[in-house]
C-alpha cells in the first residue's frame, strides 16, 4: 500500500525531501556563526574577488583593504577566541584562518557562488556570506535530485531505495554542515553527484547523444571545481566501456577495465626505490645507486640537490620511525651518524658546505652544518628526546639557503641509536644492510630501516611521478601512497587515526573539525558501531537490497567508493614529514556520498529484514525507527553546535 502511493506520487515525495533539506540547511546557515566552516574566509575571498573584480584572481593577488575588513568581521563574530587576535591594521603577518588562500583552485564552484554577491557589493560582508552559503544550500538540493535520479536509475519502480537515500543525505549532520559553507567541497560534491547520474543512465538506457554528453560534461565540471573530483576523469572512460559494450560484452567490458587497468598501473611502475625511505626529490635519476666506495653494503642514497622537492615544503628524502618505537624512546639520548660525500666532478673547490641529515622529534629539528669532499667521511651528533615523544623521523635536504649550486651527494649507512656514542668514531656493522654492530666497542642495533639502500620497493617510474605531481593537490608525488601503504610499520598510526576522523567527521564534527557532538565519548563510538553494522549488513544479508539491482552499476560504485575514500584515507600521508600532520576529514570523501550512504542504508535495511523475518515485526515499524532517530540526532546536533558558540566568551 505505501509503495504504491509513494509510486504514484513520487515527485510530491521528492518535492517533500527537498523542503526538508532546505530547512534543515537554513538551520545551520543561520546557526553557524560566520567564517566557523573549514577555510570559509579564503573560501569566501575568493568568492568576493570573483564578484567585486569580474575576473578571476591570480594566485598571490590580494585586496588588503578587504582582508582588513574580513579580519575586523572575524574579530566581531569571535573567531579569534581563542587564538591571537590580528591587528586589521596591520596584516604583514597573516593572522590564523587566512594563512592557506584558494586563488589557484579551479573556479567553477567560486563563480557560482559569487551570483548574489555582484548584488550586494555595499552590504555587510557576513550578510554577503549568508548570500554566498545560499548558492551552497541550493548545490546540496542539486545532489539530493541527483541522488534520486542515480538511485531511480538502477532499482525498480516499487523500491524506497530512491527515496530512503537522498532522504538520508537531507537529514546527516555532517553532510548538511559542509553543504551549506563557502566552500569548493560543495561544488564537488554536486557535480559529481550529478556525474554519478549521468554513468548510471548510461549503463541502463545505453549510449544517446544526452547521456554521452552528460557523462562528459559532467567529468569536465568536476576537474574545473575541485581536485577530489577529479577522479571523474578516469571513471568518465570506465562509464563509456560499460556504455558501449552492454549485454553479453559487459564480461568483456570488464575485463578491458580491470585487467587493461592493472596491466597498465603495473608497466607504470618499477621496482628501484630504496625501501623506507619517503622520496620528495623529482631528479630524473634513481636515488639509490650501487657504488664502488659505499661504507657500508653496495649500495648508497644519491641526491641531486639541483633538483627541486614535490611538494616544495618536504625533504628530498625522509623515513619515519614506527609510533611504538618513539614512543617508547622518551627521555633518552639518542645518537645519529651518516657517511656523507659529493661526486667529485660537482664540487665547486674541493669541498662544500651542506646541511646535514636531521633528526626530528615532534616539534625539535637537529642537524649540523658539515663540510663534504670527494671523499666518504663519516659524521655524528646526539639528540635528548622529550618525555613522550609522539614522531621522531629522519630526514635529508641537503641545501643551505643562499649557497651555490649544490653537489651530487651520496648518503650511505645512516645509524640512529639509543644512548651516546662516539661522534668522533664511526660504526662497525656487522651486516651489509647496516642494522646492527658495534660502535665504540658497545653493541648497537639501528633504528633505522634499510639505512644503506640495499632493500628496494616500488615506486612509479619518475616521469610519470613528476607528471602527475604537478597536477595533484599540494603537488604530491603518488609513489608516496604506495610507500606508506608498503611501510605500515610506520604509516599506520596515520591511517587508524584518519579512519576513526573520517568516521567521525562522516556523521558529524563541524566548524573546522572542533565541535563536536555532545557526550562525544559515546557518540562517535555509537556512530562507529552504527557504521561496521551497516557494512556488514550490505555484505551478508540481501533483505535491504532492491531486487534486480544492476551488478555493473553495484561494481562500479564500489570501485567510485574505493577511489574516492581511499584518496581521502590518504591525502595526508605526505604530513608524516612535517611538524604538524594534517588528518583529513570526510569532506574529502563526500562526492561519494550517493554510494557510500547505497551501501550503509542497505545493510542496516539488510538487518532490519531479517529481523522483521524473525520476529514478525512489520516492516513500517523500522521506518518509524529510522526516521526518529535522524530527527533526534539532528536535533542533538544543532544544540550541540549552538550551546558550543554561546558558551564562547565576548
Amino acid at each position: 500500500m505505501l509503495m504504491k502511493w509513494l509510486q504514484a506520487r513520487e515527485y510530491q515525495v521528492l518535492a517533500a525531501i527537498l523542503l526538508v533539506a532546505a530547512l534543515h540547511g537554513l538551520f545551520y546557515i543561520m546557526l553557524v556563526p560566520p567564517w566557523q566552516h573549514y577555510d570559509e574566509p579564503t573560501h569566501f575571498e575568493y568568492v568576493w574577488m570573483v564578484a567585486n573584480k569580474g575576473e578571476l584572481p591570480t594566485p598571490g593577488e590580494y585586496d588588503w583593504d578587504f582582508r582588513a575588513d574580513l579580519v575586523r568581521s572575524m574579530l566581531a563574530h569571535k573567531f579569534y577566541w581563542n587564538l591571537p587576535k590580528p591587528d586589521p591594521d596591520d596584516l604583514s603577518v597573516v593572522p590564523a584562518g587566512l594563512t592557506l588562500p584558494q586563488l589557484d583552485d579551479p573556479p567553477l564552484y567560486y563563480l557560482l557562488a559569487s551570483l548574489p554577491l555582484q548584488m550586494l557589493q555595499d552590504a555587510p560582508l557576513d550578510s554577503q556570506l549568508v548570500a554566498a552559503r545560499q548558492i551552497s544550500l541550493l548545490l546540496l538540493l542539486v545532489s539530493l535530485i541527483a541522488a534520486w535520479g542515480t538511485v531511480r536509475e538502477i532499482t525498480a519502480p516499487d523500491s524506497l531505495w530512491r527515496f530512503l537515500i537522498p532522504l538520508t543525505m537531507a537529514l546527516l549532520p555532517g553532510f548538511v554542515d559542509l553543504m551549506t559553507a563557502v566552500n569548493n567541497d560543495v561544488g564537488a560534491v554536486a557535480v559529481f553527484s550529478l556525474f554519478l547520474w549521468g554513468c548510471a543512465r548510461l549503463f541502463q538506457r545505453g549510449p544517446s547523444v544526452l547521456n554521452v554528453a552528460w557523462v562528459l560534461l559532467a567529468a569536465v565540471a568536476s576537474f574545473y571545481t575541485k581536485s577530489t573530483a577529479f577522479v571523474a576523469l578516469p571513471f568518465a572512460g570506465v562509464a563509456m566501456v560499460l556504455g558501449f559494450l552492454r549485454g553479453p560484452l559487459r564480461p568483456l567490458a570488464w575485463g578491458l577495465i580491470l585487467g587493461g587497468g592493472a596491466l597498465g598501473v603495473l608497466a607504470l611502475m618499477y621496482w628501484q626505490e630504496p625501501a623506507n625511505w619517503y622520496r620528495a626529490s623529482m631528479q630524473a635519476a634513481p636515488v639509490r645507486a650501487a657504488h664502488p666506495a659505499a661504507p657500508v653494503g653496495q649500495h648508497v642514497l644519491r641526491l641531486n640537490t639541483a633538483a627541486p622537492d614535490s611538494p616544495v615544503w618536504l625533504p628530498s628524502l625522509a623515513q619515519a620511525l614506527p609510533s611504538d618505537w618513539a614512543a617508547s624512546l622518551g627521555n633518552r639520548t639518542l645518537t645519529f651518524g651518516f657517511w656523507i660525500w659529493a661526486q667529485p666532478n660537482t664540487l665547486q673547490g674541493e669541498s662544500f658546505q651542506i646541511r646535514s641529515p636531521e633528526v626530528n622529534i615532534d616539534k625539535e629539528t637537529s642537524f649540523r652544518q658539515v663540510t663534504i669532499s670527494g671523499q666518504p667521511q663519516f659524521f655524528a651528533f646526539s639528540v635528548t628526546t622529550g618525555e613522550a615523544p609522539s614522531r621522531i623521523w629522519v630526514s635529508i635536504d641537503p641545501r643551505l639557503q643562499n649557497q651555490p649550486q649544490a653537489p651530487l651527494i651520496f648518503i650511505d649507512g645512516l645509524v640512529l641509536v639509543e644512548g651516546e656514542f662516539p661522534e668522533v668514531q664511526a660504526p662497525q656493522f656487522d651486516d651489509p644492510e647496516g642494522t646492527e654492530g658495534t660502535w665504540g666497542g658497545v653493541p648497537f642495533r639501528n633504528l633505522l630501516r634499510n639505512p644503506s639502500a640495499e632493500r628496494t620497493w616500488p615506486a612509479f617510474r619518475v616521469a610519470v611521478d613528476n607528471f602527475i605531481a604537478r597536477r595533484l593537490p599540494n603537488n604530491v608525488r603518488p609513489s608516496m601512497l604506495l610507500y606508506s601503504l608498503f611501510d605500515l610499520e610506520s604509516s599506520g598510526g596515520y591511517y587508524a587515526f584518519t579512519a576513526g576522523n573520517l568516521l567521525d567527521t562522516f556523521w558529524g564534527k563541524f566548524g573546522w573539525n572542533h565541535v563536536s557532538l555532545p557526550r562525544p565519548q559515546v557518540a562517535y563510538p555509537l556512530l562507529g558501531l552504527l557504521s561496521v553494522v551497516g557494512f556488514l549488513g550490505a555484505v551478508f544479508y540481501p533483505y535491504g537490497r532492491s531486487r534486480n539491482l544492476p551488478v555493473d552499476a553495484l561494481l562500479f560504485f564500489a570501485l567510485v567508493l574505493a577511489a574516492v575514500w581511499g584518496a581521502a584515507l590518504a591525502r595526508g600521508v605526505i604530513f608524516l614529514f612535517v611538524e604538524n600532520p594534517f588528518i583529513p576529514a570526510a569532506r574529502y570523501a563526500y562526492p561519494a556520498i550517493i554510494p557510500t550512504l547505497l551501501l550503509i542504508v542497505a545493510g542496516w535495511f539488510g538487518l532490519a529484514g531479517y529481523l522483521s523475518n524473525w520476529t514478525r515485526i512489520p516492516a513500517y515499524f523500522w521506518y518509524i525507527v529510522y526516521l526518529l532517530a535522524f530527527i533526534i540526532f539532528d536535533a542533538v546536533s544543532l544544540w550541540g553546535i549552538v550551546r558550543f558558540y554561546q558558551a564562547i566568551p565576548g
